[in-house]
């Protein structure tokens, strides 16, 4: 499918698998030198990734395998360990990898071999994302742009979101999801304007953009913790709800991380600038397996954050033997575990 990422991609389940070429190569953008991480706004390494684009092609077409198309730049130097990470991302988020003709030459076929057999022996484990923030969209046409850079700036700042395309949301399971985001320049009607309702009336917080104001109205509910929002009480929930039109993204990513606050974080990392983390589950926000794909070249000592009192969990690389046991610290916001360095590749996975 060439063009847009997924501005393309069909539809219909005649298809047997939706294959995106519009690919990245999976990495740290560098500078103009070479020799230096290009910073977008966040003051954080810009991160080249396939991972959100894959998550969407998957939701916006359930009956399809996912295949991505690429390989390296021409003229850029990878190694070994910079295949394994374009691998490791694909598997993180539920895609396939389509090998290119490189990856048969020895060096990078023997780093690739081991980890390719440890996601096939790893299979089985879950793949929905497990996350308390749902994004509606179409993901289509006057919506495709914001929805699409909202998804790919969320991963960024490790904001793993769940992904509910709009006219098949109100028949999904909303099991968990506590935060939603509708990104659509139409309100939304019918079956879905009564479950959003339902679901703020339950204790969830709403985050809309203004054509949604009529259909959301209640008692004022103090000042908004990102400028621009009115913020109304509706039952044991709240709806946010913007003054002006949504026009950039990245604003638009960190109003919702201020407007849900740190407690409702599905994770939290710190020294993991370089990590995307994709937590899965079999339903809900609690996660069973958490995905960290490290795109640095440096193997960081990073602690992952997490609601909860989990009483067990297991840090996988595909290098390693057997997985290492985690002690998880009990804090204020729930537990913290303090995972091994890794260089491309790991998994936690939770117990309790």
């Amino acid at each position: 499918l060439p063009g847009a990422p997924l501005g393309g991609l069909p539809r219909s389940g005649r298809w047997a698998a939706a294959v995106i070429r519009e690919c990245v190569w999976p990495a740290i953008r560098l500078g103009n030198r070479n020799d230096s991480a290009s910073a977008g706004p966040t003051g954080v390494p810009w991160i080249d990734s396939n991972g959100w684009a894959a998550r969407l092609a998957g939701t916006l077409n359930p009956a399809q395998a996912v295949w991505l198309d690429f390989g390296p730049p021409e003229g850029t130097v990878v190694t070994p360990e910079d295949w394994v990470r374009a691998a490791a991302e694909a598997w993180a988020h539920g895609a396939r990898w389509m090998l290119p003709p490189g990856a048969l030459e020895a060096p990078v076929w023997q780093a690739l071999r081991p980890a390719l057999e440890f996601f096939e022996r790893s299979r089985g484990w879950p793949r929905e994302t497990a996350s308390p923030v749902g994004a509606i969209s179409d993901f289509h046409v006057d919506n495709e742009f914001l929805s699409h850079e909202f998804l790919n700036l969320t991963a960024r700042r490790q904001l793993p979101v769940r992904i509910l395309e709009r006219s098949r949301a109100a028949s999904l399971p909303w099991d968990g999801l506590r935060v939603l985001v509708y990104l659509d320049r139409q309100p939304p009607e019918g079956a879905l304007l009564e479950r959003l309702a339902r679901a703020v009336r339950d204790g969830a917080l709403l985050i809309a953009p203004p054509d949604c104001a009529p259909l959301f109205q209640g008692a004022p509910a103090g000042e908004a913790p990102a400028p621009g929002y009115r913020v109304t009480a509706l039952g044991k929930g709240r709806a946010a709800i913007a003054a002006e039109a949504w026009e950039d993204p990245f604003l638009l990513a960190v109003d919702v991380q201020n407007l849900m606050g740190r407690r409702e974080a599905p994770l939290r990392l710190w020294n993991g600038g370089n990590v995307i983390p994709h937590p899965t589950g079999a339903s809900g926000d609690r996660p069973a397996v958490i995905h960290l794909v490290n795109y640095s070249t440096r193997a960081n000592d990073v602690t992952l954050g997490l609601p909860g009192r989990h009483r067990a969990a297991a840090f996988y690389t595909p290098e390693s033997a057997a997985p290492l046991p985690l002690k998880a610290q009990v804090v204020r916001l729930g537990v913290e575990l303090h995972l091994p360095p890794f260089r491309t590749y790991g998994a936690v996975m939770l117990e309790g």
